[in-house]
């Protein structure tokens, strides 16, 4: 079964989304969530992040690159999954030509 480089960077980044909704459904919903340096709560930073991770680095804002930089801290699967897929010569050759 052939699975896109979208497929292939998504499945960690899903995983990740299930564990954390998990962890929000049995929270003490009287308690105000976790939020991070950036003012948002990981499921945020996750769902925010997203998008850009499938972006040059280059191209990234300041927020943006916080946000990454707060995902890659807590979970160092997406960030090594990312770099394998985005840093391979089809995906460069294919961002170098749009």
């Amino acid at each position: 079964m052939y699975l896109s480089i979208y497929q292939r960077f998504n499945h960690p980044r899903i995983d990740i989304r299930r564990q954390l909704i998990a962890e929000e459904n049995n929270r003490d919903k009287s308690e105000p969530p976790v939020t991070c340096s950036n003012g948002e709560t990981m499921r945020q930073i996750l769902a925010r992040s997203k998008h850009t991770l499938m972006m040059s680095q280059n191209k990234w804002t300041d927020i943006q690159r916080h946000r990454v930089n707060i995902l890659f801290k807590y979970y160092i699967n997406v960030a090594v999954r990312s770099l394998q897929l985005f840093t391979s010569p089809r995906y460069i050759q294919m961002d170098m030509t749009h």
